[in-house]
């Protein structure tokens, strides 16, 4: 058969005028409150270049670009093939779908921490409907999340009244490739659980191409993530092209090519603020640093080997201008008021080794080396929030140690054996992220692993759990590459986006199988190699394996 060009069609299954709603989740993550009929009036539409957006209230350009991306996505679901699909085979009523309608109810547009996020989503009985979907929210992020819901609520298929397939000879009644809603009306009103909703990627241990980090943020966008924690460099390399320090990733990266450059990062930063999200950048200091080393090896610590190694040595007052010329830089590519600045695992024992660090400590009548990271951490802290305006995140062990943080701090809870690390940083005032449960290089933990996780599951007080503001999945790169970090994220990632978008609605945990399936094979039509979560196979490839053994010896 040839391929000809295929005209866009919406299928709208509504109710009778008198409507009556149950409610159900369909969406990954599942929404607040889902409303929906269970009956069965078809609504049709015009072509794909006729579908409408239509705006009241704010509009901005992310918007327009969101347009695009939807209608690819749409268009990304029709199959190569021609699939027999029973549409409508009840031959209900077909009325018609000009498009969308969208009220922006504010003109705030700053993507930060706590913008509003939520959304309403209608579509009316047919007697009060003029045509379009109706989608309201506060800001135009609560929009791109209504959008990525919407999507999900479309599904492929054949209006067919004829009962054969689609054909190029067909006069646009039978065999239009249509789009199907089903169970309308409905309405839905969603918004997050919580503000911070994380993945954390790892460009050091191994080199992550931009193209996959960019194509990664659409995953994300789909699973309504909104933080990417940029672990961007680690004592394995340094990728990052530092326009004050060249040599840094010139003798500190993998390759030539395994480098970050500065337009590489306002690039990501940009399509990742197109899309809702913000990224975080992560630069571990003192520890994690051995890359440095390369370069500046009078910045690492003589710890009685050959070859001086991490942690830095805190005691070189040269260190501290070339820190805080590094993190000028840093917060100028990465714009975002937030810095995750690390501070785990520092190697105590290297700077206890170290005549020249003991003597500068004996001086400065130090008698710890938790005492010399304090020192280290204080001016690290006191650029950051003073000079730069940033708000500082740590690693847990900073707040173990008893280092002195600024209030503003947030902790970065992460030892999954440590479960009192979350009750006395919020005993403390201190705001908290959880990434403890949601290790993604555990690769003997599934998805029901990381769906088991409820952040605020400690013995503490509602004020103290309402300082659990969220958290991230972590795929550290010991073991991902190019090759295989989609299929190692996705879908056990979408466990993690769940609990922090719907938090713990029982209604969404009995429903949460069959939707994750279902989604997963949804990521799958979009081009993500998401893993299956168990035995079977994808509906769309249930109608092409149709088609191949039941309608191909027509043809």
């Amino acid at each position: 058969m040839r391929r000809v060009s295929i005209p866009f069609v919406i299928a709208i299954a509504s109710a009778s005028f008198t409507t009556a709603y149950k409610a159900n989740h369909k969406v990954w993550p599942a929404c607040r409150v889902e409303l929906y009929s269970e009956a069965s009036i078809v609504l049709r539409t015009v072509s794909l270049e006729a579908f409408t957006f239509a705006y009241t209230g704010h509009f901005d350009s992310i918007l327009k670009e969101a347009e695009t991306r939807f209608l690819q996505t749409l268009a990304n679901v029709v199959p190569q093939d021609a699939t027999p699909y029973p549409v409508n085979p009840d031959r209900k009523d077909i009325w018609s779908l000009i498009g969308i309608r969208i009220n922006v109810l504010t003109d705030e547009t700053v993507l930060r921490y706590k913008v509003d996020e939520s959304y309403e989503l209608q579509i009316r009985p047919v007697i009060d409907n003029d045509g379009y979907i109706l989608l309201e929210a506060p800001t135009i992020y609560g929009v791109l999340h209504g959008l990525q819901t919407l999507l999900q609520l479309f599904e492929f298929g054949w209006i067919d009244g004829s009962g054969s397939f689609y054909d190029e000879g067909s006069d646009g009644n039978n065999g239009v490739p249509t789009y199907l809603i089903r169970d309308t009306p409905l309405q839905i009103t969603d918004g997050p659980a919580y503000p911070y909703r994380g993945l954390l990627i790892d460009t050091a241990r191994h080199f992550l191409p931009l193209s996959l980090i960019l194509q990664n943020l659409d995953a994300m966008a789909m699973n309504k993530l909104n933080v990417l924690h940029w672990h961007v460099t680690d004592s394995q390399s340094w990728p990052f092209q530092s326009s004050s320090f060249p040599d840094l990733s010139a003798k500190g990266s993998y390759c030539a090519e395994c480098v970050y450059s500065p337009a590489d990062v306002n690039l990501v930063v940009e399509q990742a603020a197109a899309r809702g999200i913000r990224i975080i950048a992560e630069f571990d200091l003192p520890g994690h640093s051995q890359a440095i080393g390369a370069a500046y090896p009078e910045f690492m610590t003589n710890c009685g080997d050959a070859i001086p190694s991490e942690p830095l040595d805190a005691t070189n007052p040269a260190l501290y201008s070339f820190v805080h010329r590094l993190y000028n830089e840093i917060a100028t590519l990465w714009p975002d008021q937030w810095i995750h600045i690390g501070g785990d695992e520092v190697s105590m024992d290297c700077w206890k080794n170290s005549t020249k660090i003991q003597k500068w400590m004996q001086e400065h009548n130090m008698t710890s080396e938790v005492q010399l990271l304090d020192y280290f951490e204080r001016d690290l802290m006191d650029y950051v929030t003073v000079t730069l305006k940033k708000r500082p995140i740590v690693w847990q062990e900073l707040f173990d140690a008893n280092v002195a943080l600024p209030k503003e701090t947030v902790i970065d809870v992460w030892k999954s054996w440590d479960l009192s690390a979350r009750f006395k940083a919020t005993a403390q005032s201190y705001q908290v992220l959880i990434s403890a449960c949601w290790y993604l290089d555990h690769l003997n933990q599934d998805w029901l692993s990381f769906y088991g996780c409820d952040p605020r599951d400690f013995n503490g007080t509602s004020a103290q759990k309402a300082l659990v503001i969220g958290g991230h999945a972590s795929m550290w790169g010991e073991r991902v590459d190019e090759t295989n970090f989609l299929a190692r994220v996705w879908p056990r990632a979408s466990a993690t986006a769940e609990k922090l978008w719907t938090g713990n609605t029982t209604s969404a945990i009995l429903s949460a199988r069959p939707r994750l399936e279902t989604f997963r094979c949804l990521m799958n039509q979009q081009g993500f190699p998401a893993s299956p979560i168990s035995p079977g196979t994808c509906a769309h490839k249930k109608q092409r394996s149709y088609f191949t053994s039941t309608v191909a010896n027509k043809l």
